[in-house]
């Protein structure tokens, strides 16, 4: 595979995860709709295991912000956050099982969601508590399928690279 084809891949990933926050919810379940964005940043940053993920999800980070129209750079820094404890986390979330690395990655949401909630305080948005802590831990829920399909693609670009 070209490193074009990885940059569109990635790019689509991305861009899904972008549109799958802007699909209007009924109000019952938007409280329930994971963090798609910060699950496809997550599932890049658990693939590649690079450096080079930070500064893309800051730019994403950036697009988030601008679309949600959200004080610019409260996203970015969430989600550079948020992919540098990915990173660091992913060698020792390859060993363990699924659940297990669900477990593992449930106070990385809970940081993700809290420093949201706080930015949201300082910035007087409004945001109610439902909003904010249940797509946590619907994203820690939905973590385990998403890191399943990562190290399922892991292994075809391994297969693919012999």
């Amino acid at each position: 595979m070209t490193p074009r084809m990885v940059w569109l891949r990635i790019l689509g990933l991305l861009l899904l995860g972008l549109l799958l926050a802007l699909i209007e919810l009924p109000e019952a379940l938007a409280a329930l709709r994971p963090a798609f964005p910060l699950l496809a940043i997550a599932a890049v940053a658990f693939a590649t295991r690079s450096g080079w993920i930070l500064p893309v999800a800051w730019l994403y980070g950036i697009c988030l912000d601008t679309v949600f129209a959200a004080p610019l750079g409260q996203h970015a820094m969430v989600l550079t956050l948020l992919c540098f404890a990915v990173t660091k986390l992913s060698g020792l979330m390859r060993v363990l099982a699924l659940w297990q690395s669900g477990l593992l990655m449930l106070p990385v949401w809970a940081l993700a969601g809290f420093l949201l909630f706080w930015m949201d305080g300082t910035a007087q948005h409004a945001a109610s508590t439902a909003l904010r802590w249940l797509p946590i831990l619907s994203t820690a829920l939905c973590w385990p399928l998403v890191e399943w399909l990562a190290r399922r693609r892991l292994r075809a670009l391994a297969a693919a690279h012999r």
